[in-house]
């Protein structure tokens, strides 16, 4: 078990839930920075290891952090939701893709 930060980037409907889940599990490597300018997002780009894209739905038809994570040569882990995602993270060639909703799918 390595324990690399895990770094949530961007606002939306479920982040104070998500912040309440992560200390409520006592997770230290999580770190949520909200909405970041280009400049920002673009140096954390450099520094990171991979990009998680985690929706599943189909309303998330193409992962914008997706295609940023491509362009600065990434690894990426994403769903299989049949949409723009599929075009962008290919199975074992740029990353992960698992089926949606299954989070054993990661181990």
């Amino acid at each position: 078990g390595a324990n690399y930060p895990i770094v949530i980037v961007g606002a939306g409907p479920i982040e104070s839930e998500l912040r309440e889940q992560a200390q409520n599990l006592g997770l230290k490597n999580v770190h949520f920075l909200g909405a970041l300018p280009d400049e920002d997002k673009s140096a954390l780009l450099t520094l990171s290891y991979g990009i998680v894209f985690p929706s599943h739905l189909r309303s998330e038809a193409f992962g914008i952090s997706l295609l940023e994570g491509a362009m600065y040569r990434k690894p990426m882990i994403s769903s299989e939701i049949g949409t723009g995602t599929t075009f962008i993270n290919v199975n074992d060639q740029t990353g992960l893709v698992i089926p949606p909703s299954d989070p054993s799918a990661l181990r």
